[in-house]
């Protein structure tokens, strides 16, 4: 099935193909296994991973995580952390982070030469949605968000927030 998640496709362990033909993994218990549990979630993790939680360590380098989108955090987890997890998830593929240009501007993606796949943000909404079913991970709703920082006001109102996100992270 090509780039729609659906209850059947989760329960069937089916794996899923992303619009640019590229096949991600069901994993089963055993793979899971193999890989370790705590490999797994990173990788998982990474997939899913928004700028929103990066958003205290962001705002403490003096940058405003709202500038980034999701697919700018995966491939900077992808290259510090992930290259060699996620072929767990879509096999041998050698993907290098490239821009692309597109009629909404400059995005960047990950690119194999010798397939000439590319993985984009929209690839990457498709397998965070897959790896959220499979895992029954609820999302919490504040990730997607998106303010307008841009005004004295807005600055203040970001440093609440991000003293709101440290008070949150220190009662876990």
């Amino acid at each position: 099935m090509v780039g729609l998640v659906t209850d059947e496709l989760i329960m069937t362990g089916s794996s899923i193909v992303l619009k640019n033909g590229l096949t991600i993994k069901h994993p089963t218990v055993g793979d899971v296994l193999t890989m370790g549990a705590s490999t797994y979630a990173s990788t998982i993790s990474m997939f899913m991973t928004r700028p929103y939680d990066f958003a205290i360590q962001l705002y403490d380098a003096g940058d405003d995580y709202q500038k980034y989108t999701n697919m700018d955090m995966f491939i900077t987890l992808y290259l510090a952390h992930g290259v060699e997890a996620c072929k767990f998830f879509w096999g041998e593929h050698e993907f290098i982070p490239k821009n692309r240009h597109t009629e909404n501007g400059i995005k960047a993606v990950l690119y194999e030469e010798s397939t000439k796949i590319i993985f984009d943000d929209d690839d990457l909404a498709e397998v965070d949605l897959f790896l959220t079913k499979i895992n029954n991970i609820k999302p919490d709703p504040m990730r997607d968000l998106r303010f307008n920082f841009d005004t004295s006001i807005g600055k203040e109102t970001l440093d609440a927030l991000i003293d709101s996100y440290r008070h949150k992270s220190k009662s876990r």
